[in-house]
C-alpha cells in the first residue's frame, strides 16, 4: 500500500488522521479515471487537500499518456441532460457532462484535443478546445461556411459531416488540416489552417462513396466504400491521387470501415464483418496497407491490403470520427489485441470489445431508435493529477 508522505499528518499528531489518510490514498489507487479524482477531491477541503497529497507523492499521471473515453453527445430530445463519458478501464458512465457547445449545434467530431461542432444550418463548423486552455490560448476557431464549397446538389442532401483533424491547431497553426466527409453524399472536402475556402476531393473514378479517413505521416487517406480505391491527399501541394488496394469491387458501401495507424507505425483498413442477422455478433477484420513489392513506396501508387490475424498488445478505438491505437499493458483495465467500436447502423447504436483473439463480442452499450447522424467519438482527456 502507498504511504502518504509524512507532512500528510495533523499537526497534532493524530493516529487516526494518519490512517484516513493512508485509506484514502489506497482508494485513489483503485480509481482508474482522472473524472474519479477530480470527484474525489471536490467532496471536502480535507479530501481535496489528500488528492493533490496523493498526487505529488506518486506522480501517477505525469506526463503519463490517459486512456481515451468514448464520449456519448445528447440526442436532439435531450440536449439539457449534458453528454455522457464512457470509461474503458472500469467500464462506467459518467451521466450529465457539460460540453463548451451551444445547444443548436450538433457534435461531429473530435481529434487532437479540439471538438467540432456544426450549426442548425449545417454549414458552418467550429472548433473548440476542449478542454478550454484558461491560460488565454486559442480556444475558438471558425472555419468558412462548408456550403458555399462543396457545390453538387449540395442544398439537397445537407447532413452532418464526419469531421477529422490532422494535428492540434495550437500547436500547428499553419499546417493544420480539417477533412470533412458528407455522411448522405459520401462526399469529402478539407480546409488547412489559414486557408478562407474549402476544397473538393474529387472521387478516383465513379461514385464518390467516402466513408473514413485518417491522416498518417504527411498525407491525408480516404476509403471509398465503391470500388477499391484508397485515397490520399496532400493538403499543401492540393494533390488528390488514388492509391489502389487489392479489394473485390463493392455493390454497395461498407457502412463500417476505418482507418487507423497503429502504434508502431502502421497504417490499418478495420472492417466491419456484416452479420446475417440482427441477434448475431458483431465481428472485425483487420488488414495493414502495405505497398506492393515492386512499387517504390507505400506513399506511391499501388498498394494491397494483407489480413492481420493479431494486432499484439495493441488496442484499436474506432469510431465515425478519429479512430486511434494505444498499448494496451499501458492501462489497467484495456484489453489487448482488441478492437474497441462505437456503431451506428441508422436506428440503432452500439459500442462494445470486439477480441482478435478468439473472435468473439462483448457488448457493453446500446441505444435504439437514436438519430441517424447520432456520432459518438473518443476523446482523450487531458490531465496531469491535482496540485
Amino acid at each position: 500500500m502507498l504511504r502518504p508522505k509524512s507532512h500528510s499528518v495533523c499537526s497534532d499528531g493524530s493516529e487516526w488522521e494518519a490512517i484516513l489518510t493512508e485509506v484514502a490514498f489506497s482508494v485513489l489507487e483503485k480509481l482508474l479515471e482522472p473524472l474519479d479524482h477530480v470527484r474525489f477531491a471536490t467532496v471536502c477541503k480535507r479530501w481535496s487537500s489528500i488528492a493533490k497529497d496523493y498526487n505529488q507523492t506518486t506522480q501517477r499521471w505525469r506526463s503519463k499518456q490517459v486512456l481515451p473515453m468514448l464520449m456519448i453527445p445528447p440526442s436532439s430530445a435531450a440536449l439539457s441532460q449534458g453528454a455522457v463519458l464512457y470509461s474503458v478501464s472500469g467500464r462506467t458512465m459518467y451521466n450529465n457532462i457539460r460540453l463548451p457547445v451551444p445547444a443548436n449545434e450538433k457534435y461531429c467530431g473530435f481529434g487532437h484535443g479540439w471538438l467540432a461542432s456544426i450549426d442548425e444550418s449545417l454549414t458552418n463548423i467550429t472548433l473548440r478546445k476542449f478542454p478550454a486552455d484558461r491560460n488565454g490560448g486559442l480556444n475558438v476557431i471558425h472555419l468558412p461556411p462548408l456550403i458555399h464549397d462543396l457545390n453538387e446538389r449540395y442544398n439537397e442532401t445537407k447532413s452532418v459531416p464526419k469531421v477529422i483533424l490532422s494535428a492540434d491547431p495550437t500547436l500547428h497553426p499553419d499546417s493544420y488540416v480539417v477533412l470533412a466527409i458528407l455522411c448522405h453524399s459520401h462526399r469529402a472536402a478539407y480546409i488547412a489552417g489559414q486557408q478562407n475556402h474549402w476544397n473538393k476531393i474529387a472521387s478516383s473514378g465513379g461514385r464518390p462513396k467516402y466513408i473514413h479517413a485518417t491522416f498518417y505521416g504527411n498525407l491525408g487517406y480516404l476509403f471509398n466504400a465503391f470500388g477499391s480505391a484508397l485515397m490520399r491527399f496532400n493538403a499543401e501541394w492540393g494533390e488528390c491521387l488514388p492509391q489502389l488496394v487489392n479489394t473485390q469491387p463493392q455493390t454497395s458501401p461498407k457502412s463500417c470501415s476505418y482507418l487507423v495507424e497503429s502504434t508502431n507505425g502502421n497504417l490499418l483498413l478495420v472492417e466491419r464483418v456484416s452479420a446475417r442477422n440482427e441477434v448475431s455478433a458483431t465481428s472485425f477484420k483487420v488488414s495493414q496497407v502495405v505497398k506492393k513489392q515492386y512499387s517504390g513506396s507505400i506513399l506511391g501508387v499501388d498498394a494491397q491490403l494483407l489480413e492481420v490475424n493479431s494486432i499484439g498488445d495493441e488496442a484499436l478505438l474506432v469510431c465515425e470520427s478519429h479512430s486511434m491505437s494505444v498499448l494496451a499493458s499501458n492501462f489497467r483495465g484495456c484489453h489487448p489485441n482488441s478492437i474497441y467500436y462505437a456503431y451506428n447502423s441508422g436506428s440503432t447504436w452500439e459500442m462494445g470489445i470486439f477480441s482478435l483473439e478468439n473472435k468473439t463480442t462483448t457488448r457493453l452499450y446500446s441505444l435504439n431508435h437514436c438519430e441517424s447522424d447520432y456520432m459518438p467519438f473518443w476523446i482523450t482527456p487531458s490531465f496531469e493529477g491535482l496540485c
